[in-house]
């Protein structure tokens, strides 16, 4: 999101409870209620923002918002306990992307191409396929 031209508008508040996974797990950013059309300095929000959220994924904790995120332990003592097998290589690497984030605000596009090193996923690989906006929609019609 954070490459297209023109710049979409900003999500001010992105946070683990404005993604939503698709059944395949697409990752939907929704809860756009506070919505800013002026430019928001991605490194102060967008990367942050994103290691916050990588950080309550491995650990399946939320941080607390008021201190600084340290963690002196090793990755794998952090992980979420209900994670049943991991490679312990690839956290070592993701760890260390959310340390970046949270503590030294890299360019969100350094932080993709760690990311695509990582996992291998190519750009084109992690593009929206156009079922996955239909199938959101029938589930939030499901549902209410």
């Amino acid at each position: 999101m954070h490459t297209l031209n023109p710049k979409p508008i900003s999500h001010v508040n992105l946070n683990s409870s404005s993604v939503y996974l698709t059944t395949d797990y697409a990752a939907k950013v929704a809860d756009f209620t506070s919505l800013s059309s002026t430019p928001i300095d991605p490194q102060t929000n967008y990367v942050y923002s994103f290691g916050v959220i990588l950080y309550e994924v491995i650990t399946g904790k939320v941080p607390d918002p008021y201190s600084p995120i340290k963690e002196n332990k090793p990755a794998r003592q952090l992980v979420d306990p209900t994670l049943k097998s991991f490679d312990e290589n690839v956290l070592h690497k993701l760890w260390e992307v959310v340390m970046d984030c949270l503590n030294q605000c890299p360019e969100m596009k350094e932080v993709v191409g760690k990311l695509t090193e990582i996992t291998g996923i190519t750009e084109d690989a992690a593009l929206p396929r156009p079922s996955w906006w239909a199938e959101l929609e029938i589930i939030t019609t499901e549902g209410t």
